[in-house]
């Protein structure tokens, strides 16, 4: 039951065949991409590149750009950059939105476009909000099979995933995800640990993933990303310790792995990200 997590809709709210369907793909194990999940984007790059194509890095798409009701090209915005900055314009005979139905047709296309489903589709999503989580990302100081050193006791990871539940009530936990980072439990998560899937890792890794309401981190919503204000960060550092702490409880001595927050881990590895499929924050 606990990998409705891997689709983002608890029990109450999932058809039986989605789940199975997750659970069958999961019996035998699953694949991971070796040199990580960024060797699907560079094992193409050459190949897109030959046609002409090429990677812009570090863009934000602010409107697809439609002429006699054809999408054309895109405006797009340098990550980072003073929101009075120059758009950036590109055409193309073919655009291609991956950001799901709610950003592409109520954010992205101009509203003045007319669109016969728009307004059904806004009273969905207010409805049904998308569903947002935190992960993060942590620099280990030793391989996550075993305590630190000097015990070298086993953990039990082997490069599995974990599911970490703190109720069977799958559908109370979902709730939960509004108000969790104000108390001091976190009601569910997931680990994983890339660098034991991936041959070629040369550094120990751990992720932690939580549900979490997006609606919490709206006031920092018009703060650039990585240039956000105190209070947010005093919020993700805790968000992070509850997120280690929870873990260390189920597995004792996972804790004392971790090099974040240590002064080594931050130029290094990313600490917490909020994100998810729909939004960015």
């Amino acid at each position: 039951m606990s990998k409705w997590g891997d689709y983002g809709v608890p029990p109450a709210q999932s058809p039986f065949a989605v789940h199975a369907t997750i659970v069958m793909h999961y019996l035998n194990g699953a694949y991971y991409p070796v040199g990580g999940a960024g060797s699907i984007a560079q094992s193409v790059k050459t190949i897109v590149a030959a046609q002409g194509g090429r990677f812009l890095l570090n863009r934000e798409v602010t409107e697809i750009l439609i002429e006699n009701g054809r999408a054309v090209g895109v405006n797009v915005r340098k990550v980072n950059a003073p929101i009075e900055s120059p758009l950036e314009t590109y055409y193309a005979p073919i655009i291609i939105s991956n950001t799901g139905g709610a950003i592409t047709y109520l954010k992205l296309i101009p509203a003045d476009y007319p669109i016969s489903f728009r307004e059904s589709l806004r009273q969905f999503v207010q409805k049904y909000a998308p569903t947002t989580n935190v992960t993060l990302y942590l620099g280990l100081a030793d391989d996550p099979r075993w305590r630190s050193l000097p015990e070298r006791e086993s953990l039990g990871f082997q490069g599995e995933n974990h599911w970490i539940y703190e109720s069977i009530d799958h559908d109370a936990t979902y709730e939960q995800r509004k108000q969790w980072i104000f108390t001091d439990r976190v009601p569910q998560c997931y680990i994983s640990f890339p660098s034991l899937k991936d041959p070629q890792a040369t550094a120990h890794t751990a992720e932690i993933i939580a549900w979490v309401d997006y609606e919490a981190f709206t006031q920092w919503q018009t703060q650039p990303w990585l240039h956000r204000d105190a209070d947010y960060q005093q919020l993700k550092e805790r968000i992070g310790q509850m997120l280690i702490q929870q873990v260390d409880r189920h597995y004792p001595g996972f804790a004392k792995l971790v090099a974040y927050p240590g002064p080594n881990s931050r130029g290094h590895f990313p600490t917490a990200s909020i994100c998810n499929s729909s939004k960015r924050n």
